[in-house]
């Protein structure tokens, strides 16, 4: 079977370098993989999607051709599954300019590794040429094709070390715009129109339509100029507002003085800014000036290390905001000023423009940002910040507000795809700032969310307890208050946690209240019932619960939940005996029933010492039924099962004893006693590499 290529889908396969490994994002059906391995101008390819249904017609279309041992498919949001070094090529194609923008982002930690980039937005030009520019990418070629009534741009670009800056200094002597408009005129008969504008708009009409279209004179940029009736102005409109942003280094303030540098350094910008306003007071006439340092302004950093972000620290740098009451062109602005236009900001048209720049001196509107003092702002000229501040800090509070609440609308898509993916825990979203932002404006879909997962992991519980891949365990801790059975508790649950990572899975947990201890279980894997009492269910859900070979719903008060749990760790002043008895319908049942269900029973006394002890017993069939008291009451019981006679063991005995059967009962392959050489090798290599780095 032949695939059908698309006009577009060829021409971004031939815009493609030869490569050994090209990864493939947004895959959709793997047809440009399949082309280059096909052609051999590939080795390798990682087709990546978001989406289940894109990745399994890649899988389908991959078998077709036996191209599985040299296509990976993968289930991955953007990049965010590439690992480092793995892909010498990426191709992103066939989404919107701002997806890709952050699709890039979300790449940060693997750019060193890419050698080239091909991407093909399919909106957006101008600003993704922008983004590309700022965020330290160097476009090395550009192309473009018209297929079935559309007009689609391919950029091949690469990483750069520098942000490529005043890309048209380089450029003018390569091209002459001026005599292209002309000819373009003269060949499509098109009198007096402008289609880039004046030879100072340049640097505009690269940002518009490409520095390399217009260099190689590309027909279809012809047919899209002629066709969409594109001009540009000739004449630049004045600027009555002009704000940015510059970091405090002597090199990036050209020919400034350095006394007014230094002051600025030192948390004087006043000079600074004097400097600023005579510069600009050649060409114009300055109304407002505004200046203020930022110093406590922070970026996320990726260590490759520890495989997560980490906040870092901003260079030191100044907020710059000026009113004029004539007005300038940007370039004229620039040029007075020195500083890269890059650095430089115009102002977004409506009646908010200048009060959102006055407001983001100090991030007063800004939720996700530090928010400064209004008396850290300095004022040369116009009225002084801190009565504007005091005048407008209600409205500005309110836009902050509005701000916080469209970002967490705008990142509940993501959040409810890492709850659903197990990712995001309950208690993440409650303990990141971030993401508890978002969970105060959405509480009812991040709530939906974990309630689907743990639906979908109840599924997923079941199929593996009836396919047999694990038995569930139940450890009863019985000991008489202050003697450590819910510390003891916790750190089986910690080591579990610990060792099922070691094992590839990501166990969490839930300690509950002693009265109604299932209305916060969600989809825990490890329950500990605190100092419950037997009467806090019937006696049939505590068998039901402990059952070794099956899973079932909890009963809570406001609706039942779904069985996820694999261990159970119940703490309890009484018996087991006692505590089944007690329960609701319990005398009713037979409690040899409760015994044969728990693995270990636990008793923690006081030692002669004042220490506490350790006992395990474990329960036995018995050939015979055997009498029983039950503690505390005058009934008296026969038993098929019964617990063995307790063994004194010491703590951490007890505790790897009580770990290897749950580690057993889950078929995990990496013992605990394993485990913990592991951390013990792992720990003592990085002693003795620090020692040698002393």
């Amino acid at each position: 079977m032949q695939f059908s290529y698309s006009k577009r889908l060829n021409f971004i396969a031939d815009f493609i370098s030869p490569c050994t490994t090209l990864a493939d994002i947004g895959t959709d059906h793997a047809y440009v993989p399949i082309r280059l391995i096909k052609t051999g101008k590939i080795k390798y390819a990682i087709a990546c999607d978001i989406n289940k249904g894109p990745l399994n017609r890649s899988m389908e279309n991959i078998s077709r051709y036996d191209l599985g041992s040299y296509i990976q498919t993968r289930l991955s949001d953007g990049m965010s599954k590439l690992k480092y070094g793995e892909a010498d090529t990426v191709l992103i194609a066939g989404m919107g300019a701002q997806l890709m923008m952050r699709i890039l982002d979300g790449g940060e930690e693997i750019r060193d590794s890419i050698n080239e980039y091909v991407l093909s937005p399919q909106s957006e030009w101008r600003e993704f040429r922008i983004y590309l520019d700022k965020n330290g990418y160097s476009i090395k070629d550009e192309g473009m094709v018209y297929d079935q009534g559309k007009y689609y741009l391919v950029i091949k670009a690469s990483a750069v070390s520098v942000k490529q800056s005043k890309m048209h200094e380089t450029c003018k002597s390569n091209v002459n715009l001026c005599t292209y408009q002309k000819n373009l005129c003269s060949e499509y008969n098109i009198p007096d129109i402008s289609l880039f504008g004046e030879a100072s708009d340049i640097d505009e009409a690269y940002r518009h339509f490409g520095y390399y279209l217009i260099k190689k004179n590309n027909a279809v940029l012809k047919e899209y100029l002629k066709k969409e009736n594109l001009t540009m102005p000739k004449k630049t409109a004045n600027l009555n507002i002009l704000s940015g942003a510059q970091q405090l280094k002597m090199e990036f303030w050209n020919d400034y003085s350095d006394t007014a540098i230094q002051k600025a350094i030192n948390g004087e910008p006043m000079i600074l800014l004097e400097e600023m306003v005579t510069r600009l007071e050649t060409i114009t006439s300055v109304s407002d000036a505004y200046i203020i340092i930022h110093d406590k302004d922070t970026k996320k950093v990726w260590v490759p290390e520890k495989k997560t972000y980490i906040e870092n620290l901003k260079s030191l740098h100044v907020h710059f905001l000026f009113k004029f009451s004539k007005g300038a062109t940007f370039a004229e602005l620039v040029d007075v000023l020195g500083i890269e236009s890059q650095f430089i900001e115009k102002p977004k048209s409506g009646r908010y423009s200048y009060d959102n720049k006055l407001s983001y001196l100090i991030h007063a509107k800004d939720g996700d940002k530090f928010l400064y003092s209004p008396s850290e702002v300095h004022t040369l000229v116009g009225e002084d910040f801190q009565n504007i501040y005091n005048v407008r800090r209600i409205s500005w509070e309110q836009g902050r507000a509005k701000k916080t609440s469209s970002r967490a609308g705008s990142n509940i898509e993501k959040l409810i795809i890492d709850i659903t993916s197990g990712k995001i825990k309950k208690k993440d979203v409650l303990h990141d700032p971030n993401l508890f932002e978002i969970y105060i404006f959405n509480k009812s879909k991040v709530n939906e969310a974990f309630d689907i997962y743990s639906e979908y992991k109840a599924m997923k519980t079941l199929e593996d307890i009836e396919n047999g891949l694990f038995t569930k365990s139940t450890i009863f801790i019985k000991g008489a208050s202050g003697l450590g059975k819910t510390t003891f508790a916790k750190k089986i649950a910690k080591e579990l946690k610990k060792l099922a990572i070691a094992n590839g899975e990501y166990w969490d947990s839930v300690i509950t209240a002693a009265t109604n201890p299932f209305d916060e279980v969600q989809s825990q894997e490890l329950l500990i019932l605190d100092d419950v009492r037997g009467n806090a269910t019937t006696a049939s859900d505590w068998l039901k619960l402990t059952d070794k070979y099956n899973i079932s719903a909890l009963s809570a008060r406001f609706k039942n939940k779904g069985g996820n749990v694999k261990t159970i760790i119940i703490t309890s002043p009484h018996h087991p005996l006692q505590f089944f008895f007690e329960s609701k319908n319990g005398f009713r049942e037979d409690p040899s029933q409760f015994i044969r269900r728990i693995n270990h029973l636990v008793v923690i006394d006081k030692g002669s010492s004042g220490e506490s002890t350790y006992k395990v017993a474990m329960p036995e069939r018995k050939q015979n039924p055997v009498i029983r008291q039950i503690p505390n009451h005058e009934n008296k019981i026969a038993l098929d099962y019964d617990f063995s006679r307790a063994e004194e063991m010491k703590h951490e005995d007890l505790l790897t004893f009580i770990v290897e059967t749950i580690r057993l009962n889950n078929q995990w392959n990496i013992s605990y006693e394993e485990y913990k050489k592991t951390i013990t090798e792992n720990s003592t290599d990085q002693s003795e590499n620090g020692d040698s780095q002393t």
